[in-house]
């Protein structure tokens, strides 16, 4: 099982556990107020059963813009698992904090695993429009 949810942000507790904070899919700003960038954070969850070999893993996070590129934003972290019992689920929990341009439109963040796309979430940036002025 592999997933990926955006939120406002994660944390990371004592124990070493990640909690996501305010799952959110849509960041809106005022057109008058539109910073350069927002900050979007995302947690990937992969979680396996069963035997696995004793190999090298690699695991990344792109980003697809809503003109269709797909840019890498973090470099390859390699890992193994450890797996003391097969019965037991195994897996990794990796968070993600990045500041993207501020474009309105969808875009997806992309969990990359060995070479090839296990996972992928949307956010969208929506411009709002300013309030209609009220006369006294």
């Amino acid at each position: 099982m592999a997933a990926v949810l955006v939120c406002e942000k994660t944390l990371q507790e004592k124990d070493d556990v990640f909690t996501p904070v305010r799952l959110v899919d849509l960041f809106r700003f005022a057109a008058a107020e539109t910073p350069s960038q927002v900050a979007v954070s995302a947690i990937a969850i992969l979680k396996a059963i069963g035997p696995t070999e004793d190999i090298e893993h690699q695991m990344w996070f792109s980003i697809e813009n809503p003109h269709g590129q797909v840019l890498q934003v973090t470099e390859p972290n390699r890992f193994r698992f450890v797996v003391a019992d097969s019965k037991i689920p195994y897996g990794l929990n990796a968070p993600l904090h990045i500041w993207v341009p501020t474009e309105p439109g969808t875009s997806y963040i992309i969990f990359n695993f060995d070479g090839s796309e296990l996972a992928r979430a949307p956010f969208t940036l929506q411009q709002t429009e300013p309030a209609p002025a009220t006369g006294a």
